[in-house]
């Protein structure tokens, strides 16, 4: 064998392993820490829906859902959430490959590496960048569940190596069948999620700065413009154009499509050579594009055949328009409410709950061990887009734009509300919309490691000639993947799912808490897509009828529940099912087509939001649908609203229900006890699952902690009741099965302590304490950063009137969240009952100065004024 071929070999054989160990460890990673079963948000959903070929929520991911199909069909595991599960595993460990990849082609372009050892440093730090990428926290946590981000990172990676591959052969004169290999894999993403087409605008550019000729080519732009205008508000482009389609924008857009395809047929036949060239790219790109987006006709084919999941019923083109456009969620474009700030600049692009980007960031890539050495991997990334940008401007360029659309501009885009303004705080985390902004980053890291090393090494070797090379490149490997391992480290307890199964207890709770053929009524996304998993994928419990009260708030679930799930409703089709009859500027007004009898109210109307005008207050559909559906039924099946249901979403009947474990049970009677104790009983402790709720060792965000303390509130109320019905031992005897299943919350500790005070046992009451303070000072040591078990641990030693520890809990719950509007009263009223009004003028000063518009607060401020400042 010659050295050359000796070479070729061996530098092969590194860039394959580089790519191998990418592959595996990620793979090992996600497959290690997978979710057990279904996870809470839009996870019960998708499985359910890929179970049954449902339609989820707008604007749908038809491509996900059959490829959920398949693979429960193909049935490598046992369980279809596995299946889905594993589907995401899959997927983001071969999009770390692809990062690899794209930093081996990119760096690669640039160096132009000539031997061996400054291959070996390309490859080490794409190694490192692809593996930083792996497990970054927020790609890392959409990897191990039923979600689409990692398959739709897949498809973004895919696409954007090919663009810099095809600038790369159009450079050496080659053809572009990979750009039309492209606009194919992009709309096809669109089957997956829309975060993909973000791509477009950089991508465009970009093969107008990679080929000179097609940015002097109309029909270059006027192809792709078309494209993008799938993505942009049409009502806006093409109301002057094409007024009769301008409620119809995807008409428009196929009609603008077909159009032009026809043209460039034209062009074809009836073009010159020359330019037939350019005809038949239009063509061939169009046509890919469509053919991608094809995957979409399943929602409307679907919707035609009513799945028992089949969101707004997309059946007919205005219904599937609406459907595309996420009307579900208001008429207001995207574009239109950005212009409007929903928040705070500082806490957008900052560190704050549930929204702000830098604290996000900060976090994706290193731990808080590394101090100011943490920033490290940021100096890379500055590097990482210094050298592409400097030495090929092209691909430096798609890869910074990319970048900066991924993060700055989703961060003015999608404009989310940091609840000072007049409208709620994000209800979660939204760092999965950055997921390819940190992909990117993490992947221009990888570009500064591999663009550095080789220098590096060079450098090196020549102060350490002595060595033998490869020493010097095995120590510098070892430290540089170190950062990865750490990564790694740092995330895995808060990223394991192992013996995660809340989510489906929690819905099979729920479930059994009614009676046969029950009617439900749920809150939100938590306590519905579990519940649709359970019975479309599991068959629990098919017979109850669960009814979102988000939903019912719109016309096509309203007709879902009369014509598919029999729920008693009493009105016409035409009273139900809304039409557009009014517009006022861009905004299209609907209501159903009559009017229906209100016997409550005694008047016809029409079956909209009104304000009622003995309250004065706004009665919306979900309030008149529980009106209706409550009184249509007349005491045929049980009707009940989950505990998870808060008193204003329940209208007016609260005081009509009686407990029954985790679900309120409507009567027709007031009733002064409130309590069916022999059934909450029952299903407490012979019935429900607690699978996982009280191991430490399972992590629970902060949300999943909150709904872990609907348990331990339901044994509360259950020995209260025997309390107040004079029986103490047995209302003791609940407090303390209550802290030997759910250890971790406060409540039982406070009751008891006070039943034991009441009956002149002090050191009863002590030892109850006691046990209180250990149990939430090792949740508070275990999960530091979630302020629910600083909250419950201060209260309890507020309890005891001890007050300083109370006061350092709370401190602590208002730094990890300082929008934690019970964090701050609480403290607020700490400083004040500890005579530390100047703390608590601080306080003030300092929360206002984070919500300014918070009435309440200033009251208060005007109060502190007023008082003498001491301590």
């Amino acid at each position: 064998m010659s050295d050359g071929q000796t070479k070729f070999t061996k530098e092969k054989i590194v860039f394959y392993l580089g790519g191998i160990i990418a592959f595996l460890v990620s793979f090992i990673g996600y497959f290690k820490t997978m979710a057990p079963t279904v996870s809470f948000w839009d996870c019960g959903e998708f499985i359910a829906c890929s179970e049954i070929l449902g339609v989820p929520h707008p604007p749908g991911t038809p491509l996900f859902v059959l490829i959920g199909k398949f693979f429960m069909l193909l049935g490598i595991f046992k369980t279809p959430a596995l299946n889905t599960n594993f589907i995401s595993v899959l997927a983001a460990a071969t999009t770390v490959v692809l990062a690899y990849l794209l930093i081996v082609k990119v760096i690669g372009l640039i160096i132009k590496p000539q031997d061996f050892l400054s291959r070996l440093g390309i490859n080490i730090g794409a190694l490192t960048g692809s593996l930083l990428m792996a497990f970054s926290s927020t790609f890392w946590f959409n990897s191990v569940e039923t979600e689409v981000y990692s398959l739709a990172m897949f498809l973004f990676l895919a696409i954007l190596l090919l663009s810099i591959k095809w600038a790369e052969q159009r450079q050496a004169g080659g053809n572009d069948m990979l750009m039309v290999i492209i606009a194919y894999l992009t709309f096809l993403s669109i089957g997956i999620h829309l975060t993909t087409f973000m791509i477009m605008p950089a991508l465009i550019l970009f093969f107008a700065i990679a080929d000179r000729e097609k940015a002097k080519d109309w029909r270059f732009w006027l192809t792709w413009g078309i494209l993008v205008s799938f993505a942009l508000p049409l009502h806006f482009i093409v109301y002057f154009i094409i007024p009769p389609t301008a409620d119809y924008p995807m008409v428009t857009w196929l009609m603008m499509v077909v159009i032009f395809g026809g043209v460039c047929i034209w062009g074809l036949l009836k073009g010159s050579a020359q330019s037939k060239a350019g005809w038949g790219l239009s063509l061939a790109v169009l046509a890919a594009a469509l053919i991608g987006f094809s995957p979409h006709l399943y929602i409307p084919i679907r919707a035609a055949q009513s799945p028992r999941i089949n969101e707004n019923n997309p059946s007919n083109l205005r219904r599937f328009e609406d459907y595309m456009a996420r009307k579900q969620y208001g008429q207001e474009s995207m574009f239109t409410r950005m212009l409007k700030r929903r928040a705070m600049f500082k806490h957008q692009f900052g560190d704050y709950p549930h929204m702000g980007f830098w604290g996000y960031f900060r976090e994706q890539y290193t731990s808080d061990d590394w101090g100011i050495l943490r920033y490290i991997p940021f100096l890379f990334g500055l590097y990482g887009l210094y050298i592409p940008l400097r030495k090929s401007f092209r691909n430096g360029f798609l890869l910074a734009s990319i970048f900066l659309i991924g993060t700055l501009g989703l961060i003015l885009y999608l404009n989310f509300s940091d609840g000072t303004r007049g409208e709620q705080l994000e209800v979660r985390d939204r760092d999965y919309f950055f997921t390819p902004g940190f992909m990117m980053f993490a992947i221009i890291i990888g570009m500064g490691f591999a663009a550095f090393l080789p220098k590096f090494l060079t450098w090196l070797k020549s102060k350490l000639a002595t060595m033998p090379a490869l020493a010097i490149w095995g120590a510098v490997a070892l430290v540089i993947l170190l950062m990865p391992i750490d990564t790694m480290s740092y995330h895995w307890r808060t990223h394991d799912r192992t013996g995660d199964y809340m989510p489906p207890d929690y819905a099979y709770n729920i479930l059994n808490s009614c009676e046969k053929d029950g009617i439900l009524f749920t809150n939100g996304d938590n306590d519905t897509f579990p519940l649709w998993y359970l019975q479309e994928v599991e068959k629990v419990r098919r017979d109850v009828r669960v009814v979102n009260l988000s939903l019912l708030n719109t016309d096509w679930y309203i007709y879902q529940l009369k014509h598919q799930m029999n729920v008693p409703i009493e009105l016409d089709d035409e009273q139900i099912n809304w039409v557009p009859y009014d517009k006022q500027g861009q905004i299209t007004i609907y209501r159903p087509i009559k009017q229906f009898y209100d016997p409550i109210r005694k008047m016809n109307r029409y079956l909209v939001p009104f304000q009622d005008p003995k309250t004065g207050n706004v009665v919306r559909v979900q309030d008149q649908m529980i009106e209706h559906i409550v009184m249509a039924n007349k005491w045929q099946y049980p009707i009940y609203f989950a505990t998870s249901v808060p008193g204003s979403n329940r209208w007016t009947l609260s005081d009509y229900t009686i407990r029954k474990g985790m679900a309120l049970q409507i009567v027709s009677e007031k009733s002064t006890d409130n309590m069916d104790p022999i059934t909450t009983e029952n299903f407490l402790y012979n019935l429900y699952r607690y699978r996982g709720i009280s191991d430490l060792n399972i992590y629970k965000d902060e949300n999943n902690v909150g709904l872990t303390t609907t348990y331990p509130e339901r044994f509360m109320e259950l020995a209260k009741y025997y309390a107040d019905h004079g029986d103490t031992s047995k209302a003791k005897t609940v407090y303390w099965d209550c802290i030997a299943k759910f250890p971790y919350y406060y409540q039982s500790y406070i009751d008891l302590k006070a039943i034991y005070g009441a009956q002149g046992k002090p050191d009863s009451a002590r030892i109850t304490y006691d046990i209180g303070v250990r149990n939430l000072t090792k949740a508070t040591k275990a999960w530091p950063e979630i302020v629910l078990y600083h909250q419950f641990l201060g209260i309890v030693h507020y309890a005891n009137e001890n007050k300083d520890e109370a006061i350092k809990c709370y401190k602590t719950a208002i730094e990890l969240d300082p929008s934690n509007n019970i964090s701050f009263r609480f403290l607020l009223q700490l400083y004040t009952m500890n005579n530390q009004q100047d703390k608590g003028s601080q306080l003030i000063d300092w929360w206002l100065s984070h919500h300014p518009d918070d009435r309440e607060a200033l009251q208060m401020k005007n109060m502190y004024r007023r008082m003498p400042t001491r301590g």
